[in-house]
């Protein structure tokens, strides 16, 4: 009988640290701007140069909500606002520019 306990408490015990996973967030950059973007950063991380139907590389991107601010050839802001990445385990997400500067998130 005390094995049976001990089995059962451990199957819980798995279940629920499995059930706690920590966050782990990518995301990536679609740019349909008209212009190329010669910087665009996203929170702590900068995505450098976007040219125009581009989609960047996905980079590791810490929990939270981020400011993300876009700049053309002439240094102008061409789109700025926030995103949030947020949800326990591993979520990947695209951050997307359109032909007028607004700026969206999406899971993928």
């Amino acid at each position: 009988m005390k094995t049976k306990i001990k089995y059962i408490v451990f199957i819980l015990f798995i279940i629920v640290f499995a059930s706690c996973k920590k966050p782990n967030h990518y995301v990536r950059v679609t740019s349909d701007f008209i212009d190329t973007l010669t910087s665009f950063t996203v929170g702590p991380d900068n995505y450098g140069t976007i040219t125009a139907g581009v989609t960047t590389g996905f980079q590791h991107m810490p929990e939270g909500t981020w400011n993300v601010y876009g700049y053309d050839k002439s240094s102008k802001t061409t789109g700025s606002g926030t995103v949030s990445v947020y949800g326990h385990g591993t979520h990947y997400w695209t951050v997307k520019i359109d032909d007028q500067g607004n700026i969206s998130i999406l899971p993928d």
